[in-house]
């Protein structure tokens, strides 16, 4: 695995694991620069920059919200232990 599909440039454009009769018919070894070059774009350099302030408030959210919902699952366990309680043998 791959089979690898390239443009008119020689750019891959695709990986398959078995071969495309007509286009994907060059098999490559999995750890073949080109192919993990394939599989490891650099980023786009046209996205704006997300100020350092904007990742830490996206930080302090998902730690909330992690928090809210371990809470929340430790509560449903409380309950459900407490209704097999109540309904006894």
């Amino acid at each position: 695995m791959p089979f690898v599909q390239r443009d008119s440039g020689g750019s891959i454009i695709g990986l398959y694991s078995l071969l495309q009769p007509g286009y994907a018919t060059e098999f490559l070894a999995t750890n073949d620069p080109a192919v993990l070059a394939f599989l490891t774009p650099p980023a786009p350099s046209n996205l704006p920059p997300i100020l350092t302030a904007d990742k830490q408030a996206v930080l302090d959210t998902l730690s909330k919200a992690a928090t809210a919902a371990t809470t929340l699952a430790q509560l449903q366990s409380v309950v459900s232990q407490t209704l097999v309680l109540l309904k006894g043998p």
